[in-house]
């Protein structure tokens, strides 16, 4: 019989674990949800913290002796090997595609980051009766959201100084399809279009925009936007400079050395998907309400 290989555990996209070859989709469930928040964190979380959430309404002891049967149920299950349980406190130490993206992220390696983006957080993962479990899974989705549009703008700037351009219109098209109304971002996806001789291809893209723009918020693309498809129909782009990371600045390594999103809060985070496109959008229709 074959060695078993370590475990690795899939947190970004559908939650799955992999050993030695291909990756199983983890079952449904509490335990999973457990083990999934344990894998998330690293190393070793107190007891009281897991029954507070999974079961905050129900008294300490109780919450308890619900954790219990659940760990003696998962422990013997082959996805959840290295399980190191202690009387006030647990670990799951594995490897996570999330440890590897931080990992990257903090030594500014922002294509290899980028390749560990396969979804939202936990994607599709969600368990019932567990309120302040969904509460802390929005609020690190929200999180990751704003860290994960910052890396993919770098990765794009990387692939792009590297000549890829197949590999930077990916990214960009990645990064619109979790924000469809996201404009800084559209407008580095329109010069890379026409920049790569697909100027139909941007027109429509445009046009797609505003038309989003237009049946979800009832308004119009921003000034820059507009004047940039203009632009690119009288075939005049090569002085656009994309400023989808311009708050940012800029220093060594890959891409330049750019401050990422500042950690955040559970409960002061965002969850809103569209965050940028759709506050720009709504203060501009606010804006205009208030000057009729």
């Amino acid at each position: 019989m074959a060695a078993l290989g370590p475990i690795e555990v899939r947190l970004l996209g559908r939650p799955a674990f992999g050993a030695n070859a291909g990756w199983t989709e983890l079952p449904p469930g509490k335990s999973t949800a457990i083990l999934l928040f344990l894998a998330f964190r690293g190393g070793w979380v107190g007891r009281e913290e897991l029954v507070h959430l999974f079961w905050p309404e129900s008294p300490e002891a109780q919450a308890r002796s619900n954790l219990r049967p659940l760990l003696s149920r998962v422990k013997d299950a082959p996805y959840a090997r290295g399980l190191e349980r202690e009387r006030s406190r647990i670990r799951w130490p594995v490897t996570t595609d999330l440890r590897r993206f931080r990992e990257a992220v903090a030594v500014q390696q922002w294509r290899r980051a980028w390749a560990h983006v396969g979804g939202e957080l936990l994607a599709g993962f969600t368990i019932a009766n567990a309120p302040e479990f969904e509460r802390w899974l929005e609020a690190e989705r929200a999180e990751l959201r704003a860290i994960v549009r910052s890396v993919g703008t770098r990765a794009a700037d990387a692939f792009a100084a590297r000549g890829d351009h197949v590999a930077h219109l990916e990214v960009l098209a990645t990064l619109l399809r979790d924000d469809p109304l996201d404009e800084e971002v559209a407008r580095a996806h329109l010069v890379a279009l026409a920049r790569g001789g697909a100027r139909s291809e941007a027109v429509a893209a445009y046009e797609r925009l505003r038309r989003s723009l237009d049946e979800e918020l009832g308004v119009e693309p921003e000034d820059a936007t507009r004047e940039l498809a203009a632009r690119i129909l009288r075939g005049v782009h090569g002085g656009y400079r994309s400023r989808a990371h311009a708050d940012a600045p800029v220093g060594a390594g890959e891409g330049g050395t750019r401050r990422l999103p500042a950690r955040a809060g559970p409960r002061g985070a965002s969850v809103a998907r569209r965050g940028r496109g759709v506050k720009r959008a709504r203060s501009r229709r606010s804006s205009r309400r208030l000057r009729r």
